[in-house]
């Protein structure tokens, strides 16, 4: 039996309207079965700014399995921390602050068994269903999807070049980092909005897919107006305490 299909990187090979997600940032199970039943195209479990342990994370990707497609972030491009969240179950990987070409290879290589990377291998992990997927280190390289994040000025100088590493299936910008290494306050800055809409373009001219994440409506419409092929435009944080300060609006 091979490897489970992975939705979102087949979503990504399709043309199509963009595909609109949704970010878990408080590391709550519940959050996690709630969202994974909406509407949402892809759901992405936030490892990076979210307070969550290895053995949390398995219970939220459990928690989170209905959902259409389901996305982690790891905390940092290492090899062996992508390896966890790999065995842990995750098929695509969002990998924040890659700055070059070294870099975009070692986050493809440790998503990917030899001869195409350098993942550890182990037939009954989670990803392996505990050993019932026999032929699961064969074929576990077809499916997985290596999505690297572009934030600052020497990633943004290396587009074209990290696009041709073996292996990168998109570039995700993340707007805050990438505005305030560029010395704007934030991406509402016309500046930063200009370098965003340049930076999505050039993605694009790569032929890989390009992301972006923004809770403002207004903002993530402009984005993918410009082009972007996957937008993250809610969090359970954000939906939260948006809805609660509307709610409490309207009895004032």
């Amino acid at each position: 039996m091979p490897v489970p299909k992975n939705p979102f990187k087949a979503a990504l090979a399709k043309d199509g309207p963009p595909l609109l997600g949704l970010w878990l940032s408080l590391a709550s199970e519940g959050n996690a079965e709630a969202l994974a039943g909406t509407s949402a195209d892809w759901i992405c479990v936030d490892n990076e700014h979210a307070p969550m342990a290895l053995a949390l994370l398995r219970r939220l990707l459990v928690s989170a399995q209905k959902a259409n497609a389901l996305v982690a972030r790891v905390p940092i491009n290492e090899t062996w921390v992508i390896k966890t969240f790999m065995d842990a179950g995750t098929q695509t990987l969002i990998v924040p602050m890659v700055d070059n070409v070294e870099q975009a290879r070692r986050a493809a290589d440790a998503m990917r068994f030899p001869p195409d990377g350098n993942r550890g291998a182990s037939g009954g992990s989670r990803a392996a269903d505990y050993g019932r997927i026999k032929d699961y280190i064969a074929t576990a390289n077809q499916v997985v999807c290596t999505i690297i994040q572009v934030e600052t000025p020497e990633s943004v100088s290396n587009i074209e070049a990290m696009a041709e590493v073996p292996g990168i299936d998109g570039m995700f910008i993340g707007p805050n980092d990438l505005a305030i290494t560029h010395g704007f306050a934030g991406p509402s800055d016309p500046g930063a909005e200009k370098l965003i809409e340049e930076t999505l373009a050039r993605i694009n001219a790569t032929g890989k897919a390009s992301a972006i994440l923004s809770f403002d409506p207004e903002a993530a419409k402009r984005y993918i107006s410009y082009g972007a092929r996957f937008v993250c435009v809610g969090s359970d944080t954000n939906l939260l305490t948006g809805g609660a300060e509307r709610l409490l609006a309207g009895f004032r």
